[in-house]
């Protein structure tokens, strides 16, 4: 976790800090993991997937597609060397997207603990995070509370 984030973090209370880190750690991504990607996969954009960047994903999927097809004219293979040499330009530069992404994340936990805050609701936030963190990824009991589990 980086400064930024360990400093909005003084901010909050014991019980608040627990469901930030919870959270944080539910949804922050990993940067071993964006680079073995990045690395391995990169030309069908696996990683700008994990990352949910979908439309640079597909760019290089449909790219990478379009390259093999093209191999039959040989400008195929320029196609796919470009596109495997950004996937290595990706996997180097990855540490400082991964960390950016991580602190918005992070930063987004802090928004919606804190703007609770303000409306002394923390526990409306503790009965939605219990929502989202049911075993099998479905609502963890039913009532009739009247709010969205979107």
């Amino acid at each position: 976790m980086d400064q930024a984030l360990l400093a909005l973090m003084k901010q909050l209370s014991a019980e608040e800090k627990l469901m930030f880190q919870s959270d944080y750690e539910d949804q922050k991504k990993s940067t071993v993991l964006a680079v073995v990607l990045a690395l391995l996969l990169g030309g069908f954009g696996a990683h700008w997937f994990y990352l949910g960047r979908t439309g640079r994903a597909l760019t290089y999927l449909l790219l990478n597609i379009l390259g093999g097809v093209l191999t039959v004219l040989l400008i195929g293979y320029v196609l796919l060397a470009a596109v495997w040499i950004a996937c290595l330009i990706d996997a180097v530069f990855m540490g400082g997207t991964i960390s950016a992404m991580n602190r918005r994340i992070g930063q987004g936990l802090f928004d919606a603990l804190f703007g609770l805050r303000g409306h002394a609701d923390i526990a409306l936030y503790q009965h939605h995070h219990d929502h989202q963190h049911s075993a099998d990824g479905s609502i963890s009991h039913e009532h009739h509370c009247g709010c969205s589990h979107d």
